[in-house]
């Protein structure tokens, strides 16, 4: 078969767009702003990978998505981010500056970050 006549390769699908903004919408519940790249090292793989899921060019495994909804739904439940926004609002209130807020945030951030993933589950 001569190049002109191999059909071409078709290297992603297309998946539905409501798909994929329902995907996104879960995605940012869940993670908020920056949310691809903190899903791929939820999920174990690439920051490419999880680019492909939110432009809808490759499917989300099931299981990922599975893992996703329970930890949308444990956000509810606790109300977590709500509960951290209030917080965030009094202690601003009292007149503390921002950077010192924010200092102690990314020292709170850094003592509950998992370690890296190296996306080898690609």
């Amino acid at each position: 078969m001569t190049e002109e006549t191999r059909p071409p390769k078709i290297r992603f699908i297309k998946v539905a767009e409501d798909e994929v903004a329902q995907f996104r919408e879960l995605g940012q519940a869940v993670f908020g702003l920056g949310w691809v790249y903190r899903l791929a090292a939820f999920a174990g793989v690439s920051t490419r990978t999880a680019q492909r899921w939110s432009a809808g060019e490759s499917t989300v495994p099931a299981g990922v998505l599975r893992d996703l909804d329970e930890q949308r739904r444990r956000l509810n439940e606790t109300r977590y981010e709500q509960q951290l926004y209030d917080l965030l609002d009094a202690i601003l209130a009292t007149g503390l500056s921002p950077h010192v807020v924010s200092a102690h945030l990314r020292d709170a951030a850094a003592r509950v970050k998992p370690e890296e993933s190296t996306g080898s589950k690609d």
